[in-house]
């Protein structure tokens, strides 16, 4: 039986990989490393380990909203990921935990 995981990856829209926004490198990076499909959903508020809170109701200088980007598939397929994506950030936060897929039509 195959193990499947779900790898979330949250960041801040601001946050760059050399000249791209990060976000995009990873989605490109998950696609070219064969990962069966990636969300990309973008917060309204958020704060994380310093506090200051990116709000889309607050117009400030802080920065940009958060992002959350998650990816399911097999757990072979999606640690090479991981490995990659941590070399790509400077900050945010990597969770990956197991998960019983329950539907997929069409598959």
């Amino acid at each position: 039986m195959t193990s499947t995981v779900l790898l979330r990856i949250f960041l801040n829209e601001d946050d760059r990989f050399g000249k791209r926004a990060l976000v995009d490198a990873i989605v490109d990076e998950a696609r070219l490393g064969g990962i069966a499909g990636a969300t990309v959903l973008k917060a309204i508020e958020g704060f994380a380990g310093k506090g200051a809170l990116h709000s889309a109701r607050v117009v400030d200088a802080l920065g940009g909203l958060p992002i959350a980007i998650e990816i399911v598939d097999e757990e072979s397929r999606v640690a090479p990921l991981v490995a990659r994506v941590r070399g790509m950030m400077t900050g945010g936060l990597i969770t990956v935990e197991g998960v019983a897929v329950v539907s997929r039509p069409g598959r």
